[in-house]
């Protein structure tokens, strides 16, 4: 591997040097400046950029880029990854000044919050290594002779709390003409630690920028609603008067006098304000600004401090990695489309280079949400890069016993609660849902060798077979009359047995195949237990998600067994009126087990049932993401859920990878009543797959079968076709 440009680069800071502050660095934004001479501005120019926490590149006082909160978060004593600019277009003969803003970002967060991220061990004040390169030569490198200041507008900026911006103390700090006479030298300082790695997966950009739904005067505030949930932040485009602050505060909920209720997303925030701007107005015409260190998420923000709020003042963006959207699904219920996008756009709202649970309260990489949301991902969106850099950070995270956290990156905090099998499966479900959806066998090789650790960790927690050291089926519905809550061994130990599995396809990918036959007898032995000691179970057998994980987790035996399990699972879902009586392991099972046995409309009336606890009854009840409980009681920002999207390409689409990369793939959509009408597109590694299908008089389905697949069609009738490349129609 070639060595970073950026190897032979000092890392700098501000010349303000940091004596005994302890855990309270500074909380603005440093800018630092550098000049360079040049006889001609021709050649390639490429800026190679390591600027933590985050940081904005500039040329000759040019913003390079529309990127944002780079580089992506990692545990910067472990990893740290830097950005390559192009900046060929913005060099020129004679002076040129480079310029390099930095927030704090995870680097130095200041806020107190449960998990430590104040007192990370890599916390430190700003820093930065630069290089210039002209045709792959070093030109300027990161050194004592660059200046640096403290005194901007950004003076606090913290990804939990927010970002303060005076514009009275704007000043084109990096045009090429501006005095930096006064600034400090930089300091050079010690690096973060980690070893320095390119960024790969695409940046933090706006996807969406989103007019006002209503704005409601109340008192000297004015209470603005987006109509949708989503993730970034508010611009502005407003006059004021020199002095005047605006205080923008973000929130997804409201009280019962239609207030805005910080509460549920501010409680584990120890110290300072959650999710709140602000802005001082310079006083000169019509001012634009947004924040640009920080992320909220939010559908209302609450605006004190204007004496009126213009039409076009206000602008909500979305901001999250921009991965490509390569999947889409369409169909005539309204309900299921709304189900759809609800749960795409809770994954959408979770994803600033690292998938979080929610965008507000914790921006925390749980591992028992990305596993759970994993599937759905990969059918939407190009997800293969961006799951890359997140199973390095997780591999980063795993203790030398194997043990892993619940959360990544992470401070040090949620190896002992917050993880367990269900969350710890996400290093095996991730790389097993890329390989079979985008055939890439380098994602498998990179997570096999801490794959094999942690199954070695595994083994030591389980005592005859089962194991229980982590968290079970979470969120379930506790006030649904017929709920029964899984026991966690059982839940824990299917997950394991699931893992093994999962692991002994890894080793036939990394070409060990004595160590897959290891590993497949090894899930044997765990099935089998797993099997005496619930498979009689009284209390399994009223459980919805037990049910369910026998069935899709291959517990039960093909057959009779099978079926016996199937009925006993629709029964249940019958008998208690189609609810969702499951926490999140189950939603992921229940829609699937009943689908794959034969009992595809009772899951349709699952989703089409808007009474608690259910889908639909969020829907009806004005969601527009999914929410963390069935109660609507905490955050409603939760993508954990959102597993039921990739069942609606998998049964309403019919739409199944048959082998790695869809080289060969399925189509045998389901017919129902409420289902007239589908659509779907996914762009495998061989082209387009289209599917659309009508149901009338007749049924009508035209398949777009890509060069280099094959396409196994089953008809609603049963007939089956085998389709080559090409495009078709078919009656009947």
């Amino acid at each position: 591997m070639n060595a970073s440009p950026l190897e032979k680069s000092a890392w700098i800071s501000s010349g303000a040097h940091i004596v005994n502050f302890g855990n309270d660095y500074p909380k603005n934004a440093f800018m630092f400046r550098r000049k360079l001479r040049l006889r001609d501005g021709g050649g390639r120019f490429l800026v190679y950029l390591a600027g933590l926490g985050f940081h904005e590149l500039y040329v000759n006082g040019e913003r390079v880029g529309d990127s944002y909160l780079e580089p992506a978060f990692s545990a910067y004593d472990k990893t740290v990854y830097y950005n390559v600019y192009d900046v060929s277009g913005l060099v020129r003969a004679g002076e040129n000044v480079f310029g390099v803003l930095l927030g704090n970002g995870w680097y130095n967060q200041n806020a107190r919050d449960v998990w430590n991220f104040y007192s990370a061990s890599w916390r430190e004040m700003p820093k930065l290594a630069f290089c210039l390169c002209r045709d792959g030569k070093p030109l300027l490198r990161s050194d004592g002779r660059w200046k640096a200041n403290g005194d901007g507008p950004i003076v606090f900026n913290d990804l939990r709390q927010g970002e303060y911006y005076d514009a009275r103390k704007e000043g084109g700090f990096f045009a090429a003409d501006y005095d930096d006479s006064l600034w400090a030298s930089a300091e050079i300082c010690a690096p973060p630690g980690g070893r320095l790695k390119k960024q790969e997966m695409p940046a933090v950009k706006i996807v969406e920028e989103r007019r006002p739904r209503s704005v409601v005067r109340q008192g000297g505030k004015f209470l603005v609603d987006f109509g949708a949930n989503l993730a970034g932040c508010v611009r502005i485009c407003m006059r004021g008067a020199r002095g005047q602050e605006l205080v923008i505060r973000y929130g997804e909920t409201l009280d019962g006098d239609g207030i805005l209720d910080t509460e549920k997303t501010s409680r584990y925030l120890e110290s300072g304000a959650s999710q709140t701007d602000r802005y001082i107005f310079k006083g000169e015409g019509t001012e634009i600004w947004h924040a640009r260190f920080v992320y909220h998420g939010f559908r209302y923000a609450e605006i004190s401090g204007a004496d009126s709020l213009p039409e076009g003042g206000v602008t909500a963006l979305f901001m999250r990695t921009g991965f490509e959207r390569i999947g889409r699904f369409s169909c005539s219920d309204p309900l299921f489309e709304k189900i759809f996008c609800a749960g795409v756009r809770s994954f959408e709202c979770n994803y600033h280079s690292i998938p979080t649970d929610c965008p507000h309260r914790e921006k925390n990489g749980w591992t028992g949400d990305a596993q759970l949301s994993c599937e759905q991902s990969v059918k939407n969106f190009d997800m293969l890069s961006s799951y890359k850099k997140w199973l390095g950070d997780l591999t980063d995270a795993q203790r030398l016993t194997g043990q892993l956290p619940g959360i990544a990156p992470t401070s040090g905090w949620g190896y002992n609660w917050g993880s367990g099998p269900a969350w710890d499966v996400a290093l095996f479900e991730l790389p097993h849902q890329c390989y079979l959806h985008y055939g890439d066998t380098d994602i498998v090789k990179q997570t096999y060798p801490a794959a094999k650790k942690y199954e070695r960790y595994m083994r030591s927690r389980m005592r005859g077979g089962l194991a229980m050291y982590g968290l079970g089926d979470w969120c379930g519905p506790t006030r649904a009359e017929g709920f029964v809550l899984c026991d966690n061994r059982l839940s824990d130990s299917v997950y394991c047995c699931y893992m093994t599995r999962i692991l002994a396809e890894m080793a036939e990918v990394c070409g060990d195949a004595r160590a897959a036959r290891v590993y497949e007898g090894r899930a044997e032995k765990i099935r089998s237990a797993i099997r005496k000691a619930y498979l009689c179970d009284e209390t399994s057998l009223k459980s919805m998600t037990a049910l369910s994980m026998f069935l899709h987790y291959g517990i039960v035996n093909d057959g009779e067994e099978r079926a016996r399990y199937a009925a006993m699972l629709d029964a249940c879902v019958r008998e208690n009126g189609y609810g969702m009586l499951v926490g999140i392991l189950g939603a992921k099972c229940v829609l699937n087990a009943l689908a794959e046995n034969g009992y595809a409309e009772t899951a349709v009336k699952m989703l089409e049932n808007t009474e608690y606890p259910s889908y639909g009854h969020w829907i009806e009840n004005g969601a527009t993401t999914f929410h963390e409980d069935w109660e609507s009681s905490f955050s409603l920002d939760h993508h954990m859920f959102s597993d039921v999207v990739a069942w609606m390409y998998k049964y309403i689409a019919g739409l199944k990878p048959l082998s790695p990369g869809f080289c060969e793939f399925s189509v045998a959509p389901l017919c129902t009543e409420y289902v007239r009408e589908a659509e779907t597109e996914y762009v495998c590694p061989y082209g387009k797959i289209f599917v659309s299908y009508r149901r009338a008089e007749k049924f009508v389905i035209r398949v777009r079968v890509p060069q280099g697949t094959v396409c196994r069609l089953k008809m609603p009738s049963g007939k089956e076709k085998r389709l080559s490349e090409g495009e078709y129609e078919f009656s009947e």
